[in-house]
């Protein structure tokens, strides 16, 4: 489990009260065939009203796009034959 509330710029949470709260959770599940599945959540809240606002506009389209990414590298290298060297 990870969790923020730093991604608000100092000025904006002075001045203007911004705020946000996230937390990611990973949790794997051992399936059958020597397989396991990851599930992943993410919530979020924000404010004011704009910044939700513009989270939901912005962010939740780009976080898509990336995580999907990630998580297809992530598949490929848990499924090789040989552990990936960093």
């Amino acid at each position: 489990m990870l969790h923020s509330t730093t991604h608000v710029p100092p000025a904006w949470r002075d001045k203007l009260g911004a705020a946000v709260d996230w937390t990611w959770s990973f949790h794997l599940t051992r399936l059958p065939g020597d397989q396991t599945r990851l599930h992943t959540r993410v919530r979020g809240r924000a404010a004011p009203w704009w910044l939700a606002a513009a989270y939901i506009a912005a962010i939740i389209p780009a976080d898509f796009i990336m995580a999907t990414g990630m998580l297809r590298g992530l598949k490929r290298r848990a499924e090789q034959d040989r552990p990936h060297r960093l």
